[in-house]
């Protein structure tokens, strides 16, 4: 039977190796941290990466967007490693190696509510400063993720929902 740990590092693997990776996404947060991030509580953005060449993250809000594009394969690699560890929102950060900056322990398993889903849950920590508890939704046997919770230690929260997943 495979832990909550197996069935995350085999997400993570899979994103990792692949030569291509996409997903859509809408967010929900906390007043204050939509402030922070010069967001509204709900926003939407989109992050591709292809190996080797192009990779792009969007925050688009109320018609308004923000584009952080670059072309070299640290970037990509950033964005592929903290999109798994720590999801969408916490990435408008700098890029840095996802394993330092992300620091995942305490992995859980629960069902999902329906058989196909599965919930890791995990406890995060973000290069050393702060803290957070993710719970991560991955559906069936390709192992997609479908939404994420993030409750920081401040008490700002964000839920995430993934739309058009793929890696190839």
């Amino acid at each position: 039977m495979r832990t909550a740990e197996d069935l995350f590092r085999e997400f993570e693997r899979k994103v990792l190796a692949a030569n291509s990776f996409a997903v859509r996404f809408s967010v929900d947060a906390t007043e204050k941290q939509s402030k922070e991030m010069d967001a509204t509580p709900a926003f939407e953005g989109e992050i591709r990466v292809q190996s080797g060449k192009r990779s792009l993250f969007k925050l688009r809000r109320q018609g308004e967007e923000k584009c952080w594009e670059a072309s070299d394969p640290a970037t990509g690699r950033f964005l592929a490693g903290a999109f798994v560890r720590g999801g969408a929102s916490l990435l408008p950060t700098p890029p840095t190696d996802p394993e330092e900056r992300f620091r995942l322990s305490d992995f859980r398993l629960h069902e999902g509510g329906r058989v196909e889903v599965k919930v890791v849950s995990y406890s995060l920590a973000i290069a050393g400063e702060r803290k957070a508890s993710v719970s991560l939704w991955l559906e069936g046997a390709k192992i997609v993720p479908v939404q994420r919770n993030v409750r920081l230690d401040s008490g700002e929260w964000f839920m995430e929902h993934y739309e058009d997943f793929s890696i190839e």
